[in-house]
């Protein structure tokens, strides 16, 4: 999955292995990593375009016919990255951290955990995502 870039699908069966044993090799953990990491950066960017178009100064697009498309498209950017975050972090919470098998592995989870909350920080208005950031940051 990972040569052929189909990355959802290769998180899909990572999510499998995570819970079927969840003391994770270190080719495993980069496999998992890989995966949530590109799934995550695609939307990440095209919320980053579709969030400079929104802002763009140019009157005709923000108030003209399409600015209603703009706002929803981003909004359902921002529930697709909601998603991903709260999907890994639920993983790295139930599964991964507490059965690190050394600390490598738990320092890798940590920040893991710490980058999804980051990411999910980027498109949600409240400061709870950045405050769990900087807590998994500094476990």
């Amino acid at each position: 999955a990972e040569q052929c870039e189909r990355f959802d699908e290769m998180l899909v069966c990572m999510k499998r292995v995570v819970k079927l044993s969840p003391d994770l090799s270190t080719e495993e953990r980069n496999l998992l990593s890989v995966a949530y990491k590109n799934v995550i950066g695609s939307r990440r960017a095209c919320w980053r375009a579709v969030s400079a178009l929104e802002m763009k100064d140019d009157e005709n697009r923000a108030s003209g016919p399409h600015a209603h498309l703009i706002t929803n498209y981003k909004k359902q950017i921002e529930a697709e990255l909601g998603e991903i975050c709260q999907d890994i972090l639920n993983l790295l919470d139930k599964h991964l951290i507490d059965n690190s098998p050394n600390d490598e592995a738990r320092v890798f989870n940590y920040k893991m955990k710490g980058d999804y909350h980051r990411y999910y920080a980027e498109v949600d208005n409240g400061e709870a995502q950045r405050d769990e950031a900087f807590k998994a940051y500094n476990n």
